[in-house]
């Protein structure tokens, strides 16, 4: 049905259309869009981000509810955990930190979903549970406090059902970098070497040296942190998109 759709009625609907607006141009490059000639009409209207909600921080509170030690490194898993969003590579990601132990972290998962426990089982199996907090779903008011909390941000996805990765842009409104996958319209977003790292989807090894440079040089993750943030006030305040 989708196929159909896509050969029909997207292109006798696009046709019709004056203006085509997107959230990032390389994902619409990447997209049924790039089949079609309407380059002259396409235009990029990016998703801001509240920055007074997602500032820079500390969060001690939250750290003592975890029972997470002041100077452990806090890394930051944000989205669902269900089947439907599978492709958030969570599984690769605990993969990665298996092979991570020497190193001092915690990682705290915010997210709900059918596969939790699968995921909880998982991270057992792997001799890692003790330093992975389910956090489950948390409140709109508690969600920008668990990016201060964060020294820096996971965003592993695997597949290009991602179009923009709106936890990558909190998090580098709360002042924290990001490691990705290079995926369109999300490597938009993490400027890689500048305000995070940016590596292959599902490379498991690739991720693990990735999160290995943020464990090694906390000067850096806090350089690319204030870069994300300071890209974040030039690029995606509302006030000037909405303008």
């Amino acid at each position: 049905i989708f196929s159909a759709h896509r050969r029909l009625l997207f292109p006798w609907l696009v046709n019709r259309v004056d203006r085509i607006l997107v959230s990032s141009l390389d994902y619409a490059k990447h997209s049924a869009l790039a089949e079609l000639d309407v380059d002259d009409r396409i235009e990029e209207h990016p998703f801001g981000v509240d920055q007074e909600r997602f500032r820079p921080g500390v969060e001690l509170e939250l750290r003592e509810r975890h029972g997470i030690p002041h100077k452990t490194p806090v890394l930051l898993f944000v989205g669902g955990l269900d089947t439907a969003h599978s492709f958030k590579g969570l599984p690769q990601l605990l993969e990665a930190l298996e092979a991570l132990v020497e190193f001092d972290w915690q990682l705290v998962v915010v997210g709900e979903g059918s596969l939790k426990e699968t995921y909880r089982a998982l991270a057992q199996s792997k001799g890692i549970d003790a330093r992975v907090t389910f956090a489950g779903s948390v409140s709109h008011d508690d969600l920008p406090r668990y990016y201060r909390l964060a020294d820096f941000h996971l965003f592993p996805s695997t597949k290009r059902a991602e179009a923009f990765g709106l936890v990558a842009l909190e998090a580098a409104s709360s002042g924290i970098p990001t490691i990705a996958s290079d995926l369109p319209g999300v490597r938009t977003l993490v400027q890689d070497g500048d305000t995070g790292l940016l590596v292959p989807p599902g490379d498991v090894d690739a991720l693990k040296r990735a999160i290995m440079v943020f464990l090694e040089q906390g000067d850096v993750r806090e350089r690319w942190g204030m870069s994300a943030r300071m890209n974040a006030q030039k690029k995606y305040a509302w006030d000037p998109l909405i303008d």
